[in-house]
């Protein structure tokens, strides 16, 4: 079995065995297939993102010559025969869907899409499992081998937002389920990340005041103004949503509880 890391560290290990890399172009061109797996990617795609300098002719030789040595995915397959996870049209090539691999994006993934399946089912304690656990899988940003590869730089934001939307998402769970200090603790996790999140400032200012502290919930809305006038500019004052909660909160009223 061959399993994947592009979370927090790039890691690929066949049968137990961490595999080595002939070159950095193999190994690139490996991490643009498995991260994307069932994506067709062009070969002018490539060529574009792993010799953008190269006269054509020379990096279409080096894009199969990049594709033969995967075979060390297989070091066992015999000569003549297609791979099991290298597919190849005449357009270009993708990773197996049907591949024997495990792939901790697709794993984070999956378990973001039964969080949100159970809870529009109600199940509040299999959505916070879901999520507890992707976000367990999320060990760190996509790739951070290559930080500046404009083939990665897409997914790592989109990746980067999920988890973000699922320390929300959480916190809204703990809210629902009574584990007030639980949610306050994601919040103040997310702002640190995302310090312009309106939404997680006003969570956090509900939770506050649900777990009796109203005077720092009012004071946490000074602290998101402060934080949006310094991070976006002197005229961006909080939106509309989040100055109603602070009147809600300041006149003694209780903290809508999240749907």
């Amino acid at each position: 079995m061959l399993e994947v890391r592009l979370l927090g560290g790039f890691a690929a290990v066949r049968d137990g065995v961490l595999l080595t890399w002939p070159n950095a172009k193999t190994r690139a061109l490996f991490q643009i297939l498995v991260g994307e797996r069932g994506r067709y990617f062009s070969k002018d795609q490539l060529i574009e993102w792993l010799w953008p300098d190269s006269p054509i002719k020379s990096a279409s030789v080096n894009l199969r010559g990049r594709v033969r040595e995967l075979r060390l995915l297989e070091p066992d397959l015999p000569k003549g025969r297609a791979s099991r996870y290298i597919e190849t049209l005449s357009e270009g090539y993708r990773f197996s869907p049907e591949a024997p691999c495990r792939v901790d994006v697709e794993e984070f993934l999956a378990a973001l899409r039964e969080a949100e399946a159970k809870h529009q089912k109600g199940d509040l304690a299999g959505a916070q499992e879901a999520l507890e656990r992707a976000l367990g899988l999320y060990r760190g940003e996509y790739l951070l081998e290559v930080p500046y590869e404009d083939w990665a730089l897409e997914r790592r934001a989109h990746l980067k937002e999920r988890r973000r939307e699922a320390l929300e998402r959480l916190a809204e769970i703990y809210v629902r389920r009574g584990r007030l200090p639980e949610a306050r603790s994601r919040c103040l996790q997310l702002l640190e990340e995302e310090p312009c999140r309106e939404s997680a400032w006003r969570l956090l200012m509900g939770i506050q005041a649900a777990l009796g502290e109203r005077a720092e919930a009012l004071k946490t809305y000074e602290r998101c103004r402060r934080t949006l006038r310094r991070e976006l500019g002197e005229e961006v004052e909080p939106s509309p949503a989040t100055r109603e909660l602070y009147e809600h909160l300041r006149k003694g009223r209780p903290f809508p509880i999240p749907v």
